[in-house]
């Protein structure tokens, strides 16, 4: 899948391929729709394994979390939320990035995610 995603990218820009590799690869290792149990993703996660376990115990394995479009946008938002409170708390400056970066990385986010679902559903 990497690789079709590769060849489909050579159309657009080293940054914009970069932005959805990256995406694409912290969404597989990181941001499994498994992480709603305790998986082999969710051990990945080590020390900060427990971060995970309010999550765990709202999503039910196979349910809402492994929905291709609230599965990533859940997980984004779980994430995201106390990072930019924490941020905001202690006035941290986040990087700016361009918009068409974003938008790569979380097409690169989403893909994995989809074809998680798709599998699942064979």
């Amino acid at each position: 899948m990497l690789v079709i995603s590769f060849f489909i990218l050579d159309r657009f820009s080293k940054l914009e391929a970069g932005g959805f590799a990256l995406g694409f690869l912290v969404s597989f290792f990181l941001f499994s729709p498994d992480l709603d149990s305790r998986s082999a993703s969710y051990r990945r996660w080590g020390a900060l394994r427990f971060f995970w376990l309010p999550y765990i115990f709202v999503f039910r394995h196979r349910g809402l979390s492994h929905n291709p479009i609230l599965g990533p946008l859940s997980r984004l938002i779980y994430v995201g939320l106390p990072l930019y409170l924490i941020s905001v708390k202690y006035d941290l400056r986040l990087p700016a990035f361009s918009v068409e970066l974003g938008l790569f990385f979380l097409l690169g986010f989403w893909v994995p995610a989809v074809v998680h679902w798709a599998v699942d559903k064979i």
